[in-house]
């Protein structure tokens, strides 16, 4: 061993001993005193199958794709049969975004939460969507096929705009008064900006 080596070890072990040990728990509580809160199925949490033993519970049929954490405290989760909220001890979920597989959550500056819904089980044939909700006012596009199968990605630029990856093109949405405009690849340059 070289003496970089030594010096190494030698520094290493000084820092460790140094050191103040550090606990995961306090160790002067017992452990039936901590407590934990787990949502489940029958609490409508979440739809699928329980399996498992001693409490340890697999969602065999629910997937959890995307989580935001919004500023106002609310946790939104993206799932493989649609979207959820989940604020004060409460789900709710959104039933235009049902069945959809959300890949896609943003929160633009505005507080504005954008969810975007792709559903593969229709063999991509069923159109996706994009869900602007804000204030528990929920506005949906897409439906006419404008995504194709859906919105895979979502970006705000520094202007307010949002940047979507959809099935047949990059889109521009320019967010203006609860409406969104939007412009397909081709359509962009001509944007005023």
């Amino acid at each position: 061993m070289g003496k970089g080596h030594t010096h190494v070890g030698l520094s290493l072990g000084i820092l460790l001993a140094c050191c103040a040990c550090s606990f995961g728990l306090d160790p002067s509580v017992d452990v039936s005193q901590y407590a934990h809160t787990a949502w489940k199925i029958r609490e409508g949490f979440a739809t699928g199958t329980d399996s498992g033993a001693g409490g340890l519970v697999l969602r065999t049929t629910m997937s959890y794709r995307s989580l935001v954490a919004g500023r106002d405290g609310t946790l939104w989760l993206g799932t493989a049969k649609g979207l959820a909220s989940w604020k004060d001890n409460r789900l709710t979920q959104f039933p235009q975004l049902a069945g959809f597989d959300i890949y896609t959550l943003l929160q633009d500056h505005e507080g504005t939460v954008w969810a975007a819904g792709v559903t593969w089980e229709a063999g991509l044939s069923q159109p996706g969507k994009l869900c602007a909700i804000k204030d528990g006012d929920v506005h949906c596009d897409g439906g006419d096929g404008t995504f194709s199968f859906g919105v895979t990605a979502a970006y705000e630029d520094s202007r307010g705009n949002l940047w979507l990856g959809a099935g047949n093109a990059i889109f521009l949405a320019i967010p203006t008064n609860s409406v969104c405009s939007f412009f397909q690849t081709e359509q962009i340059m001509m944007v005023p900006f």
